[in-house]
């Protein structure tokens, strides 16, 4: 049984956002304006929705609404909002909002944002000028005021989630085998109300050793006791036996709080066993040391977004002659001058930048091809912007205008090598070790790695740092070796034996235009790589 982990949260991440506006346009003749927030989203078959109205605030152009509202965070996800505050009428203003016509109450203005801009906005606040909107430009003219979105997670259950770290060791066991030495694992269980035994975990079985030194594990401490660090546990030393009939070394009650005040005195545990042959319980089977016993909150990503965390978006690009000629409307680099139909790789560009640029403040974004001639040299790391001691760029359009010109003036040659790139990536990355700053660089490519065991020990390199790889294979070229470095069962390992710390690769193939919801698939695993890196590097949100 392997020691269960934290969870994310990510799916189940609920915000509450408040409004208040300032310096309004006054609409009243007679009197004041009475300010009403009418807010949007978009429907999943992109149809603009209501999500929610405030009260009207009477005679105020600095209104401070009660309303909130709760949306769902969905990292994967551009999530469009518009707020729109209106003058209601004083004839509406007693009814109900079902017969609230808002056609007919005066409009001050509106902001459009989406839900990421909001929670990346300093202390998750943010304040933007009322514009006129499309269908009121002649209708205002000068300032309208400005609106503040405030943002905050809401907690669910008693307080925020905890989680135990322990390192248990034992000395002098017991040993119960006749030829060789007992083979031992804890096994920890809690006592329920009824007078029951229910497992919580166990360890790994060190073999042949009776001073064992468990690896370090993490238990969530609601699963261990309930989150009443008091409850008793029972800890048991076992000698395993593959076909499960496993023998009693010893075992002691205890409590976690018990566990942690050992840790901190530095004292053992006895190990005591029922014998057969004698009801003397108090003879030593051996000793339970607690080398850690630490007890830490849980963070999850928005923990960390909201916490002062950048993530920076890197995007590497495929310029092998595979991808056919540029000029031809069947190439993949084709580009269509009237912009009506983007290709998979501006698409690509468009929708996973479309996620990610709201999370790097700066918005400067480095560009590189790979697999194509540059002036007639074959590069494999080339910047877009030919800016060899800076290849940023400034946002996703910036991206898709040196994409263009890269278009235009690279030769397409080959081979499909992904190792280059992805210690381009690794080498910016390695400069903000246990930081709050994390990297992602989006691979988009058309072809079969030629450089496989070169870009397995680059990813294998790369996992110790602030990095996740996004693969997007597009076309119909065989992707499978894409798949073997998506190691979802199995971390990667190099040819010498040197294993990955986690999994940072992502791959979706795109065909038939199915690029949203591959994005929404390719970016799922995201927040959960970044947690997994902060968490194991000790780096925590610097606000939560």
């Amino acid at each position: 049984m392997a020691w269960p982990a934290a969870s994310s949260g990510v799916p189940s991440s609920i915000l509450q956002l408040s409004f208040e506006a300032s310096g309004l346009r006054n609409r009243d003749v007679m009197g004041t304006s009475d300010p009403m927030l009418v807010a949007y989203g978009i429907d999943p078959e992109g149809k603009e929705i209501e999500l929610g109205r405030s009260e009207a605030t009477p005679n105020t152009l600095n209104p401070k609404w009660v309303y909130h509202l709760t949306i769902q965070y969905r990292f994967e996800e551009v999530q469009p909002l518009r707020f729109v505050v209106f003058d209601v009428d004083s004839n509406y203003k007693e009814k109900t909002s079902d017969k609230f016509k808002l056609k007919k109450q005066e409009f001050l203005g509106e902001i459009r944002t989406n839900l990421a801009e909001i929670i990346v906005s300093p202390w998750q606040k943010l304040t933007r000028p009322l514009e006129a909107g499309l269908k009121n430009v002649n209708d205002l003219i000068g300032p309208s005021g400005t609106l503040t979105i405030r943002a905050e997670e809401v907690q669910t259950g008693a307080g925020r989630p905890e989680e135990v770290e322990l390192v248990l060791c034992c000395t002098n066991l017991e040993n119960l085998e006749i030829f060789s030495k007992s083979d031992p694992c804890i096994r920890i269980s809690k006592l329920q109300a009824d007078g029951t035994w229910t497992p919580v975990c166990q360890t790994e079985v060190i073999q042949n050793n009776l001073n064992p030194t468990w690896k370090p594990f993490l238990v969530n401490l609601q699963q261990l006791c309930s989150g009443n660090k008091d409850k008793t546990l029972l800890v048991e030393c076992l000698d395993y036996n593959s076909n499960g009939k496993h023998k009693l070394i010893g075992e002691v009650k205890t409590t976690l709080n018990q566990l942690e005040r050992h840790f901190l005195e530095r004292t053992s545990l006895n190990l005591t066993r029922q014998s057969k042959t004698s009801k003397n319980l108090n003879k030593s089977r051996g000793n339970l040391f607690v080398s850690i016993c630490k007890i830490s909150p849980v963070f999850n990503f928005l923990d960390y977004v909201m916490g002062g965390c950048q993530i920076s978006f890197f995007v590497a690009v495929d310029f092998t002659a595979s991808n056919g000629d540029p000029r031809s409307p069947g190439s993949l680099h084709y580009i269509d001058i009237y912009g009506r139909r983007p290709n998979a790789y501006q698409t690509a560009i468009q929708t996973v930048g479309g996620v990610l640029q709201f999370y790097d403040t700066d918005k400067h974004f480095p560009c590189w091809g790979f697999g194509g001639k540059v002036n007639g040299i074959l590069s494999h790391c080339f910047p877009l912007n030919n800016n060899v001691s800076n290849p940023e760029v400034e946002g996703i359009a910036g991206i898709e205008a040196v994409y263009s010109q890269a278009v235009n003036s690279v030769e397409l040659y080959g081979p499909t090598w992904f190792a280059p790139v992805v210690r381009q990536a690794a080498s910016i990355a390695a400069q903000y070790q246990r930081q709050l700053k994390y990297f992602v660089l989006l691979i988009i490519t058309d072809g079969e790695i030629l450089d496989m065991q070169d870009t397995i020990a680059a990813i294998v390199e790369a996992s110790y740092l602030p990095l996740s790889l996004l693969i997007v294979g597009v076309g119909n070229a065989d992707f499978s070796a894409m798949n073997f470095l998506d190691s979802d069962k199995k971390k990667l390992t190099t040819q010498n034996g040197r294993v990955a710390a986690r999994d940072i690769v992502q791959f979706v193939p795109i065909k038939g235009g199915s690029l949203e919801s591959a994005a929404k698939k390719l970016l799922k695993e995201l927040p959960d790589q970044l947690m997994s890196y902060m968490k194991t590097n000790g780096v925590f949100p610097t606000r939560i």
